[in-house]
């Protein structure tokens, strides 16, 4: 087991649930996004305040001891994705190295080490808006958004290259966000790994915590609830009834992109993509990103 002294590592909810429930508590020390929000760290982050807050200072307010790995749990931490906005910022991660730099600062004792992981270009979209159609989080069809979006902007690589100009190449580590696939015990034992801490997935439980997308059903109902001007606490009901009962996980899929759209979504993103392979992925066969 390693011991990581003050050390950041940025990850995805999932992850956080699994430690919390079923890893040693003296390891980890868990900041809630709430507590983040409530700091002023997402404002800072955006430009909106000018005071920086010490993460590691507020974290030890709270509890933190001096050897523990600290965990930041937020899926916007370094910069909303800004793809359901029209202009100059509607592409992956607009601010995001503007963040990361602020974030640095923000950190000063600390050894930050970021997990980073991606998925492929067509099936972020399209799980994008399911989840922002979901929370009621967009007016725009899917036809508008996906019109919004400039493919040759759609680029991992510019993302990660951003992380190791900030953070130091030997700091950023990439993964799949495919790997959920196998399940989520095999999911959080490579994520384990990754830090330092060797674990079977056969002794990790499946809690079942992967949050499914919309199904095709419950897209079209939300799509017709979004365009008859239904009032938002309405749709927000609605679409709590459908993430609850017409998942993708029990029903069909929404498959939004059409064959010859997603072909060319990912042919765009194909030179960027194979840098991106042959540096992180050198064994997977890049075509399954492709097909």
């Amino acid at each position: 087991m390693v011991n990581w002294q003050s050390k950041l590592i940025l990850r995805q909810p999932l992850i956080q649930s699994y430690l919390h429930q079923f890893f040693n508590n003296n390891l980890y020390f868990y900041l809630d996004p709430e507590v983040i929000n409530n700091s002023g760290l997402l404002g800072y982050l955006y430009g909106l305040e000018s005071k920086p807050v010490n993460l590691i200072n507020l974290a030890r307010k709270s509890g933190l001891s001096q050897d523990a790995t600290l965990i930041v749990s937020h899926e916007s931490l370094l910069g909303n994705s800004g793809l359901q906005q029209i202009g100059g910022n509607s592409y992956f991660y607009g601010i995001f190295r503007k963040s990361a730099k602020r974030l640095r600062l923000l950190l000063p004792e600390a050894d930050i080490h970021v997990i980073f992981y991606i998925r492929r270009q067509d099936e972020f979209l399209e799980s994008m808006y399911l989840e922002l159609l979901a929370t009621v989080n967009t007016d725009y069809t899917f036809n508008k958004f996906i019109s919004i979006q400039e493919p040759t902007r759609l680029s991992w690589l510019r993302v990660i290259t951003d992380l190791e100009d900030v953070f130091g190449a030997d700091h950023v580590q990439v993964a799949l966000f495919d790997d959920i696939r196998s399940g989520a015990p095999t999911f959080i034992a490579n994520f384990m790994r990754r830090i330092g801490i060797t674990v079977s997935p056969d002794t990790i439980p499946d809690l079942g915590k992967q949050r499914p997308s919309l199904s095709r059903g419950a897209y079209y109902l939300a799509n017709m609830a979004m365009r008859s001007g239904m009032p938002i606490k309405y749709r927000r009901k609605l679409n709590d009834f459908l993430r609850s009962r017409w998942t993708n996980k029990t029903h069909k899929s929404a498959n939004l992109l059409s064959c010859e759209h997603r072909y060319g979504l990912l042919s765009s993103c194909k030179p960027d993509n194979s840098v991106l392979f042959n540096k992180y992925f050198p064994d997977l066969d890049i075509a399954l990103w492709h097909s």
